[in-house]
């Protein structure tokens, strides 16, 4: 009974009250509560303050116990004056007044991390444990006892003091310790020696390692777990807290160095986002130049992305397979990580089934590719006459594209051509070449360099651009982008981006995409909710499929999603005239929208995001496969097929083939 009353105490639901004199109270705090003391018993309680830092400075904080008795003492005389309490009512209110006093001077009583005053950081020095000297221990344990006594009186009398009342210099105090530790016993040698293995590295932390909760220490049958649970949430806190001024003082040494400034990234478990360990840089560009005249836009393409690459191959060596299970919400343990996909693939079709490993197996990085690839690039466009213009008009379906490669026909776009120059020089000039680097160079270029050389035709600028764009170091992922190219070349490479013909239907479009339309394609789109994007993309692939794959079901998203998981037995004469549309406003937005979820997901890949993926690449092929004279066939068919059954009321709903757009 006693015991649930000393629990029910601890929750502070037994608070001291104030003296009817004592009608004065604190401000609210900012949180919104009031402290649970009043002004008198706070000045009470500051009154104090100095003697119980000064004790604590001691060694081992001799007398801090007593200190703690006598003050409240006094401030249980003072404010607890209900004479009503039985004995173990009185008790437990004692308990718990005892704690909110000694909780109240640690957290009025923190001192920083160093004893100069400065603020808090984390410490990285990583510094190894060592032991006092023989002296240096005499001296902690013996030397008030000991030296002190003795101390002033021999200063006096030495030949270098110069007069009374002079301080003792730390030298002479130095020479006075070793001397009396030499005179010593061997008793107290030997005690010596065990009190500095038991004080091993005790010295070098300056920090006051049990401020909080001290008085735990004190008690008596405390669990030993308790107080090391207790002492690592301490030094968490300590840390967390000394956070702010870590990365302050490493974005100053940063500049310093490098004149880059506001750069920060932390990395870490994203439960909602199905424990996905996540990236997370912010850059506020530099201020000014560097030594090298340079900014930090000139001096890497694509700086954030690199950073942040680097980083998610950090998280992959640092945190286990297992481990990022553990950090997965119940019923979200779909995400897979690096490496092949042990399940078997179901995709049937007239290809056959993929004998691609499917994941993202790899540590290619994507601006380094691009970096590499420009003076390859720049030999192909060298190649290549121009069929057409990039057309600049104001209008919401246009065709630019975020991306500046060899292949824009800007003036500042040069760079294709000058590495193309550079490299020529200095061949001529006979420099040896890096046979390693160029080794690297090729293996991370090689699968860009050729998808952009698969055709022999001309490749027009907008679309080397838009693979540039898209590219992504995954080999179903490059695969797709094979079949792309494949099927912009069976259209004949069409350049016109307007017209019915030449564009997708605009019902049921992701509004991501809509948003990157609009933006002239010069700005990425905003992704707030990830599943209505994946959703909206469901609705938008089915609208554009044919009858056959539609079949009678109910076109849902839920029937969207089994769609791509179906065998794709569909006849290569079918009529694909809603999707079959190539130029920057065709299937290349499909595309995007895939690029998009590619990226939110990371190095991790949803089985929905691969076997969707997969099927656009079996629908391009497809497309690629039909002839004109199929497709004029299959058109004739049709047309016969509506003269035998006109309609009888015109259509003013979607067909079923187009789910509704809600």
């Amino acid at each position: 009974m006693g015991q649930r009353r000393r629990s029910k105490a601890r929750k502070g639901t037994n608070k001291p009250k104030p003296s009817e004199d004592d009608v004065e109270e604190l401000p609210s705090r900012r949180g919104g509560g009031k402290p649970w003391t009043s002004l008198q018993q706070s000045k009470f309680l500051e009154a104090r303050t100095e003697a119980f830092e000064d004790t604590r400075q001691t060694p081992k904080k001799v007398g801090l116990k007593s200190l703690w008795r006598l003050t409240i003492q006094d401030f249980l005389k003072e404010w607890l004056r209900d004479v009503s309490l039985d004995k173990a009512e009185r008790d437990d209110e004692v308990a718990a007044l005892t704690e909110r006093v000694k909780t109240w001077y640690n957290n009025h009583c923190r001192s920083t991390a160093a004893k100069s005053g400065k603020k808090a950081i984390i410490d990285f020095s990583n510094k190894k444990k060592r032991r006092r000297s023989h002296v240096h221990t005499y001296s902690v344990h013996f030397g008030n006892l000991r030296i002190v006594p003795i101390l002033t009186e021999r200063w006096k009398k030495h030949k270098k003091c110069p007069g009374p009342g002079s301080p003792v210099p730390l030298w002479f105090r130095n020479e006075v310790t070793k001397e009396a530790f030499d005179d010593e016993s061997d008793e107290t040698k030997e005690e010596v020696a065990r009190l500095r293995e038991e004080d091993l590295g005790d010295f070098d932390d300056d920090d006051d390692d049990d401020g909080e909760y001290q008085y735990l220490l004190e008690e008596e049958g405390v669990d030993a777990e308790e107080l090391e649970r207790c002492q690592k949430m301490i030094e968490l806190q300590r840390n967390i807290s000394a956070l702010p001024n870590t990365i302050i003082n490493i974005l100053k040494q940063v500049r310093k160095q490098t004149g880059f400034m506001g750069i920060c990234a932390f990395f870490g478990s994203e439960p909602k986002a199905s424990g996905n360990i996540t990236a997370y840089t912010s850059d506020r560009s530099s201020v000014g130049k560097t030594a090298a005249g340079t900014t930090i836009e000139e001096y890497i393409k694509g700086f954030k992305m690199d950073f942040e690459d680097q980083l998610i191959d950090f998280r992959c060596e640092v945190i286990t397979e297992s481990e990022h299970a553990e950090l997965c919400m119940p019923g979200m343990e779909g995400k897979k990580n690096y490496g092949p996909w042990k399940r078997p693939d179901s995709r049937v079709g007239s290809n056959g089934p993929s004998t691609k490993k499917r994941g993202w197996g790899s540590n290619l990085h994507k601006i380094a590719t691009l970096k590499a690839a420009e003076s390859c690039i720049s030999s192909v466009s060298s190649r290549q006459t121009e069929r057409c213009k990039r057309n600049r008009d104001s209008d919401s379906e246009d065709n630019n594209l975020p991306v500046n490669t060899a292949f824009d026909d800007d003036d500042n776009s040069t760079q294709g051509k000058d590495t193309a120059d550079k490299e020529k020089e200095k061949s001529a000039g006979g420099e040896e070449e890096d046979t390693q680097n160029d080794g690297e160079v090729a293996e991370v270029c090689q699968p860009l360099l050729d998808i952009l050389a698969s055709t022999e035709e001309e490749m027009p600028e907008w679309l080397s651009s838009a693979i540039t764009y898209l590219y992504e170091p995954a080999d179903l992922w490059v695969d797709t982008l094979r079949a792309f190219i494949k099927f912009e070349e069976a259209l004949g490479f069409p350049c016109a981006a307007k017209g019915a013909m030449y564009q997708l239907s605009s019902l049921c479009r992701p509004s991501a995409l809509s948003q990157f339309i609009n933006s002239h394609r010069n700005k990425e789109p905003t992704i707030n909710n990830g599943k209505v994007f994946t959703d909206e993309l469901y609705v938008w692939w089915i609208s554009l499929q044919p009858p056959s794959r539609c079949d009678d079901r109910d076109t849902s998203v839920s029937d969207s999603r089994s769609l791509v998981s179906l065998a794709s037995e569909v006849a290569t004469t079918e009529i694909w005239e809603d999707l079959r549309k190539g130029s920057i406003n065709g299937v290349f937005g499909v595309l995007c929208c895939l690029g998009w979820w590619l990226r939110m997901d990371g190095p991790l890949a949803s089985d929905n995001l691969l076997d969707l993926i997969q099927d656009v690449s079996w629908v391009l092929q497809v497309m690629s496969d039909v002839s004109e004279e199929a497709l004029v066939t299959a058109r004739k068919r049709k047309a016969e097929e509506e003269e035998v059954t006109p309609r009888k009321k015109a259509r003013s709903q979607p067909p079923r083939s187009q789910p509704p757009c809600s």
